[in-house]
């Protein structure tokens, strides 16, 4: 199945091999802008009206993209302490690797009978060691921080 090329004397005028045909500035953006596809330009070119509007410089929106970046960034900071504390704090029992911690959202009733909040698994396949607890994930971390101070 082949696709189609989009035929007529408005679009060969504007995208021939004949670039004396389209301004210069025109050829530049279709040059330098075309990895990007028309769908993305639009929605850029939409974006730069918004903030215009709204009296947002570009400058306001690299700001807030670095906020927004230093955000994640220190969110994943605290996912990864998290992720120590947990591996330090909760070893498997028969091969001391740092148990995987899931937290199971279904509350008790016929998909949860014992009432299990938290999951503990050993991620080696050749160990395979599970441990269910009541308390929930935010329980355990509590426990944690306050056992960490407690050190300090």
């Amino acid at each position: 199945m082949s696709v189609k090329k989009p035929t007529g004397a408005i679009y060969d005028r504007l995208f021939s091999e004949r670039p004396q045909f389209v301004p210069e500035h025109i050829m530049k953006i279709q040059t330098d802008l075309a990895m990007y596809g028309l769908g993305k330009v639009s929605d850029l070119l939409n974006l730069l009206d918004l903030a215009e509007q709204k009296g947002i410089t570009v400058q306001d929106m690299r700001d807030w993209r670095e906020y927004v970046a230093q955000k994640v960034r220190e969110k994943v900071q605290i996912q990864s302490r998290r992720t120590q504390l947990l591996a330090k704090h909760f070893r498997c029992p028969r091969c001391d690797a740092p148990l995987a911690v899931i937290p199971i959202g279904i509350p008790q009733g016929p998909g949860n009978v014992y009432g299990w909040r938290t999951h503990l698994i050993c991620p080696q396949e050749e160990c395979s060691h599970e441990q269910y607890l009541r308390k929930t994930y935010g329980e355990l971390m509590r426990n944690i921080m306050r056992i960490e101070r407690e050190k300090e």
